[in-house]
Protein backbone atom coordinates (compact mmCIF):
# COMPACT_ATOMS: atom_id res chain seq x y z
CA UNK A 1 0.00 0.00 0.00
CA UNK A 2 2.98 2.39 1.54
CA UNK A 3 4.36 1.79 -2.26
CA UNK A 4 1.59 1.97 -4.45
CA UNK A 5 1.13 5.79 -2.43
CA UNK A 6 4.55 6.42 -2.82
CA UNK A 7 4.16 5.33 -7.07
CA UNK A 8 1.24 7.99 -7.08
CA UNK A 9 2.88 10.47 -5.48
CA UNK A 10 5.97 10.32 -7.69
CA UNK A 11 4.13 9.95 -10.89
CA UNK A 12 1.92 13.16 -9.84
CA UNK A 13 5.39 14.83 -8.75
CA UNK A 14 6.74 13.90 -12.30
CA UNK A 15 3.78 15.28 -14.44
CA UNK A 16 3.84 18.57 -12.70
CA UNK A 17 7.41 18.79 -13.74
CA UNK A 18 7.08 17.91 -17.25
CA UNK A 19 4.17 20.39 -17.61
CA UNK A 20 6.19 23.43 -15.91
CA UNK A 21 9.24 22.61 -18.39
CA UNK A 22 7.06 23.30 -21.30
CA UNK A 23 5.66 26.43 -20.21
CA UNK A 24 7.92 29.27 -21.21
CA UNK A 25 8.84 32.20 -19.34
CA UNK A 26 7.41 35.51 -20.18
CA UNK A 27 10.82 37.78 -19.92
CA UNK A 28 14.54 36.69 -21.54
CA UNK A 29 17.14 36.21 -19.17
CA UNK A 30 19.98 38.79 -19.77
CA UNK A 31 23.16 40.07 -17.59
CA UNK A 32 22.73 42.21 -14.79
CA UNK A 33 25.21 45.26 -15.42
CA UNK A 34 23.20 47.64 -12.72
CA UNK A 35 24.38 47.97 -9.05
CA UNK A 36 20.48 48.98 -7.72
CA UNK A 37 20.58 45.88 -5.92
CA UNK A 38 23.59 43.96 -4.22
CA UNK A 39 24.01 40.32 -5.05
CA UNK A 40 26.72 39.22 -2.45
CA UNK A 41 23.74 37.08 -0.67
CA UNK A 42 20.26 36.86 -0.52
CA UNK A 43 16.56 38.85 -0.19
CA UNK A 44 14.61 37.25 2.30
CA UNK A 45 10.34 38.22 3.29
CA UNK A 46 8.56 36.76 5.82
CA UNK A 47 5.05 35.88 5.17
CA UNK A 48 2.44 35.35 7.91
CA UNK A 49 4.44 36.01 10.68
CA UNK A 50 5.54 32.87 11.52
CA UNK A 51 8.98 32.57 11.03
CA UNK A 52 7.87 31.39 7.05
CA UNK A 53 10.26 32.95 4.35
CA UNK A 54 10.75 33.30 0.89
CA UNK A 55 14.33 33.60 -0.07
CA UNK A 56 15.72 34.88 -3.23
CA UNK A 57 19.33 34.66 -4.32
CA UNK A 58 20.07 36.67 -7.77
CA UNK A 59 22.78 35.94 -9.80
CA UNK A 60 24.54 38.26 -12.08
CA UNK A 61 23.56 36.38 -15.45
CA UNK A 62 19.60 37.09 -14.48
CA UNK A 63 18.93 34.29 -12.61
CA UNK A 64 16.76 33.45 -9.44
CA UNK A 65 16.86 30.99 -7.37
CA UNK A 66 13.78 30.55 -4.76
CA UNK A 67 13.71 28.79 -1.58
CA UNK A 68 10.29 29.04 0.27
CA UNK A 69 10.94 27.92 3.91
CA UNK A 70 8.01 27.50 6.10
CA UNK A 71 9.41 26.06 9.37
CA UNK A 72 12.72 26.98 10.01
CA UNK A 73 14.63 30.64 10.76
CA UNK A 74 16.94 32.02 8.37
CA UNK A 75 19.44 30.36 10.36
CA UNK A 76 18.60 27.02 9.42
CA UNK A 77 18.06 28.29 5.93
CA UNK A 78 21.79 29.58 5.58
CA UNK A 79 23.27 26.08 7.26
CA UNK A 80 21.08 24.03 4.51
CA UNK A 81 22.23 26.51 2.16
CA UNK A 82 26.14 25.63 3.71
CA UNK A 83 25.85 22.04 3.92
CA UNK A 84 24.23 20.99 0.21
CA UNK A 85 20.90 20.21 1.59
CA UNK A 86 19.28 22.47 -1.13
CA UNK A 87 21.06 20.82 -3.74
CA UNK A 88 18.21 17.77 -3.55
CA UNK A 89 15.86 20.22 -5.32
CA UNK A 90 17.61 22.09 -7.59
CA UNK A 91 16.28 19.74 -10.45
CA UNK A 92 12.91 21.43 -9.53
CA UNK A 93 11.89 24.33 -11.80
CA UNK A 94 10.28 26.10 -9.31
CA UNK A 95 13.10 26.88 -7.57
CA UNK A 96 14.14 28.83 -10.52
CA UNK A 97 13.43 32.28 -12.48
CA UNK A 98 14.54 35.07 -14.18
CA UNK A 99 15.12 38.56 -12.68
CA UNK A 100 15.24 41.90 -14.81
CA UNK A 101 16.32 45.39 -13.23
CA UNK A 102 14.84 48.49 -15.42
CA UNK A 103 14.76 51.93 -13.87
CA UNK A 104 13.83 51.39 -9.63
CA UNK A 105 11.70 48.19 -11.01
CA UNK A 106 12.46 44.14 -10.64
CA UNK A 107 10.69 42.20 -13.04
CA UNK A 108 10.61 38.43 -11.75
CA UNK A 109 9.43 35.57 -13.97
CA UNK A 110 9.45 31.78 -12.44
CA UNK A 111 7.78 28.69 -13.11
CA UNK A 112 5.25 27.84 -9.81
CA UNK A 113 4.70 25.41 -7.33
CA UNK A 114 2.01 23.16 -8.85
CA UNK A 115 1.52 24.47 -12.14
CA UNK A 116 -2.08 25.40 -11.20
CA UNK A 117 -3.49 27.78 -12.06
CA UNK A 118 -1.06 29.16 -13.33
CA UNK A 119 2.07 27.55 -14.92
CA UNK A 120 4.28 30.48 -14.04
CA UNK A 121 4.44 33.78 -11.32
CA UNK A 122 5.27 37.07 -12.78
CA UNK A 123 5.61 40.55 -10.71
CA UNK A 124 7.00 43.71 -10.62
CA UNK A 125 8.45 44.79 -7.14
CA UNK A 126 9.95 48.49 -6.65
CA UNK A 127 13.57 48.74 -5.67
CA UNK A 128 13.62 50.77 -2.51
CA UNK A 129 17.69 51.06 -2.26
CA UNK A 130 20.87 48.06 -3.14
CA UNK A 131 19.27 46.59 -0.45
CA UNK A 132 15.41 46.51 -0.04
CA UNK A 133 12.64 46.38 -2.49
CA UNK A 134 8.89 45.84 -2.05
CA UNK A 135 7.46 43.33 -3.67
CA UNK A 136 3.62 43.54 -2.59
CA UNK A 137 0.67 41.73 -3.61
CA UNK A 138 2.40 40.95 -6.99
CA UNK A 139 5.05 38.92 -4.77
CA UNK A 140 1.83 36.76 -3.02
CA UNK A 141 1.84 39.13 -0.32
CA UNK A 142 5.69 39.07 0.22
CA UNK A 143 5.74 42.73 0.95
CA UNK A 144 9.34 43.66 1.63
CA UNK A 145 12.23 41.94 0.77
CA UNK A 146 15.78 42.52 2.40
CA UNK A 147 19.25 41.91 1.77
CA UNK A 148 21.43 39.78 3.78
CA UNK A 149 25.31 39.17 2.80
CA UNK A 150 25.71 35.44 2.61
CA UNK A 151 29.31 34.37 1.54
CA UNK A 152 27.96 31.20 -0.98
CA UNK A 153 25.21 31.07 -3.46
CA UNK A 154 23.95 27.58 -5.07
CA UNK A 155 25.09 27.15 -8.50
CA UNK A 156 23.04 29.31 -10.75
CA UNK A 157 23.57 26.04 -13.86
CA UNK A 158 20.27 24.63 -14.51
CA UNK A 159 18.22 22.92 -16.79
CA UNK A 160 15.27 25.01 -17.27
CA UNK A 161 17.21 28.39 -18.15
CA UNK A 162 20.09 29.23 -20.99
Amino acid sequence: MVRICFLILFSFVLSIGCKLRGERLKISRENNHSNKLRLSGYYYAEFDGKNNFTVLFLYRNGVLYRIDNYWSDLKVIESRVLNGFYATILDNPAHWGIYVIRNNQILIDRWDYGGLPKPHFYGIGTIINDTTFLGGEAFEGRDTFHFKAFPIKPDSTNKFIK
